[in-house]
């Protein structure tokens, strides 16, 4: 069930990041001029994920070829979750949820496990 939402929450990142030109969504297409290069998976380091959660993060970061990747990346139980976004001073709506954020100063991804 964890996973099943995982992998939700990326597939949904992953289509907000397409770009789309003259009506098609191809990322490899000879219509994408400035395509970013591959990503290697040695840019960032991935802390606390299962080898099977590693994987699936590494290949929607691959596909979604961001321009600056992140640093590092950490699956945290709830109640540390919880302690960096505060400290963080992340604010979410009352009646909304955040199953992960970006510190984007320290270019550090938090992603609650148990969530």
């Amino acid at each position: 069930m964890k996973l099943t939402r995982m992998v939700l929450v990326f597939l949904g990142f992953a289509q907000a990041c397409w770009e789309q030109t003259k009506g098609s969504t191809n990322l490899a297409g000879p219509d994408r001029r400035d395509a970013a290069p591959a990503a290697a998976t040695s840019d960032y380091a991935v802390f606390g994920a299962k080898p099977q959660q590693e994987a699936l993060l590494r290949h929607q970061i691959q596909t979604m070829q961001p321009a600056i990747l992140p640093l590092r990346v950490f699956f945290v139980p709830h109640w540390r979750y919880l302690d960096n976004a505060r400290v963080s001073h992340l604010h979410v709506r009352a009646g909304y949820a955040s199953a992960m954020f970006t510190h984007l100063p320290s270019r550090t991804v938090f992603i609650d496990a148990d969530g």
